[in-house]
């Protein structure tokens, strides 16, 4: 029951995190967090739970950082945390 209410929450706050976005990407967030979620409503695992929840936390993390920080033309990219 645990692991449930820690997924519940995690997905609050992805929604909350989605809502600071830019209005062009809210659809786009909402929709692949609902995709991910959905395609693993049947895992088990804790400890694979854990993971992804600590990775949800990462990509959210680094999607807010990308859409807060100001555009340099001279350095477009912008690489994620899991590409370091």
């Amino acid at each position: 029951m645990e692991t449930k209410r820690r997924i519940l929450k995690l997905y609050r706050e992805l929604l909350r995190d989605i809502g600071k976005l830019p209005k062009e990407t809210r659809g786009y967030y909402s929709q692949y967090t609902r995709q991910q979620f959905n395609s693993h409503v049947d895992e088990v695992e804790t400890d694979r739970i854990d993971e992804m929840i600590h990775r949800s936390r990462e990509y959210s993390k680094w999607v807010q950082t990308k859409y807060s920080r100001p555009v340099d033309s001279s350095s477009s990219r912008f690489t994620p945390p899991w590409a370091r």
